[in-house]
């Protein structure tokens, strides 16, 4: 199996990423992006972070643009800007056919978060 790489914003305290969001994806993108370390590097719900403001779009398009050919980056998340669907290589769009949430079941630990 390849080496992976995920990164979870719901995993920090909302301080923490409302002012380190920015510092912390530029380190992963420096780490990950031309080391032989990872095959693929997934961003856990950033476009949450992205559309809160927390991080810029546009840093984060220059950083998908400046990665290593070969390297498979996922972004997760509601509501993606056009701007990042217009990039990536595969967009997909989930909804919810069924879910526990609909007769009141609380997210669960280990599956929801």
């Amino acid at each position: 199996m390849s080496p992976v790489y995920v990164l979870k914003w719901g995993t920090f305290p909302r301080f923490w990423i409302e002012n380190y969001s920015t510092e912390l994806a530029n380190s992963v993108m420096s780490r990950c992006w031309w080391t032989r370390d990872y095959d693929l590097v997934v961003f856990d719900e950033i476009t949450y972070v992205i559309n809160y403001g927390f991080i810029p779009l546009d840093e984060v398009l220059s950083g998908l643009k400046d990665r290593r050919p070969d390297l498979h980056v996922r972004l997760t998340g509601r509501a993606a800007p056009p701007e990042l669907n217009a990039v990536g290589d595969i967009v997909t769009e989930m909804q919810a056919v069924k879910h526990p949430y609909r007769d009141g079941v609380s997210a669960q630990k280990g599956i929801e978060f």
